[in-house]
């Protein structure tokens, strides 16, 4: 559900020391489950700080098991996509006019959902 807490793990690219080539682990929650009908709107939206590097790497669901001798139980819901960006017009304070665009980095990042990856990899193959 929306709001339930969330891991992805990757190696982003430049973001640690060659000496050091462990996983980076990042915590953030699921922010949007689109419902319908459609290629594009079964992907799930994570709030959480993806990188270049994150990319096929999983996103884990910490699951609160009822039964105490199973304890806490992780699930993996899917594999990160990349990270969503959005623009804005860069306006010259001098002259009032458009100098470009700008591309940020929302905080926000897409999700294939588990379930839905081999048929994104069948489409692709086929």
């Amino acid at each position: 559900m929306e709001g339930d807490f969330v891991y992805v793990l990757g190696y982003p690219i430049g973001l640690m020391a060659s000496s050091h080539q462990s996983v980076v682990v990042r915590g953030g929650v699921i922010a949007s489950i689109p419902r319908g009908d459609g290629e594009w709107k079964t992907d799930l939206v994570i709030d959480v700080t993806v990188l270049p590097g994150n990319s096929g790497g999983p996103a884990v669901m910490r699951c609160q098991q009822l039964d105490s001798l199973k304890g806490n139980q992780n699930k993996v819901i899917g594999i990160v996509q990349g990270y969503v960006s959005f623009k804005e017009m860069v306006v010259s304070q001098q002259t009032g006019e458009p100098r470009g665009v700008a591309v940020n980095h929302s905080g926000l990042a897409v999700a294939v959902p588990s379930d839905g990856v081999f048929d994104r990899m069948e489409k692709f193959y086929n």
